[in-house]
């Protein structure tokens, strides 16, 4: 009888060694994750500051100036001195439109507007248009109807990652003593607005 239990208990301790060799397994698998820093910038309405009577100082450096607010209120005119210069709105201009999609949600994202003047000019004129002080107004997003902030970026996106910003400027007349004044027809220039994390 003591032999028959000593070979019991010696199969059993064997059994219990194979089955926790047979339960170790191993496998070599991969991490991946998607990078995806793009997004879409789009202007959906350009910046005009509308139909306009003006006349340039060409005798002196008098100027005239024209706001076109980017919250879309209305205008203002500074007349020069001497009257030389004038701006008389025939009818009002309107910011330009920008909005951004596919970008990260709930994140901040820094919007650079022109720090210097552009020129605004026509064919075969002398006399030409400047524009600066360019401003945005935020639509959408958690931000909705604050002022763009550049020392403390506020322009933050939405829950599906787009937000939208109106930017408006000042427009001056020719301060260069233009030898003609302005001609009738349309004044062009061309900015640059950036956006990125």
């Amino acid at each position: 009888m003591k032999s028959l239990k000593k070979t019991i208990v010696t199969a059993g301790f064997a059994t219990l060694l194979s089955s926790n060799a047979l339960a170790l397994e191993s496998l070599n698998s991969d991490a991946t994750v998607i990078v995806n820093n793009a997004f879409t910038l789009a202007e959906t309405a350009e910046m005009t500051f509308g139909s306009i009577r003006a006349t340039a100082d060409t005798t002196n450096t008098a100027t005239a100036s024209l706001t076109l607010p980017a919250d879309g209120s209305a205008g203002a005119v500074t007349a020069g001195t001497p009257a030389d210069a004038n701006i008389v709105v025939i009818s009002a201009g309107t910011p330009a439109s920008f909005a951004v999609t596919n970008a990260a949600p709930f994140t901040t994202l820094t919007l650079t507007l022109p720090s210097s003047a552009i020129t605004l000019a026509t064919a075969g004129g002398t006399a030409e248009f400047t524009v600066d002080t360019f401003n945005a107004i935020i639509r959408g997003g958690q931000n909705d109807g604050d002022a763009y902030t550049s020392g403390t970026p506020n322009l933050r996106t939405d829950a599906s990652g787009a937000v939208s910003f109106d930017v408006g400027a000042t427009l001056h007349t020719d301060a260069t003593t233009p030898a003609t004044d302005y001609l009738d027809g349309t004044y062009t220039g061309s900015y640059q607005v950036q956006v990125d994390y």
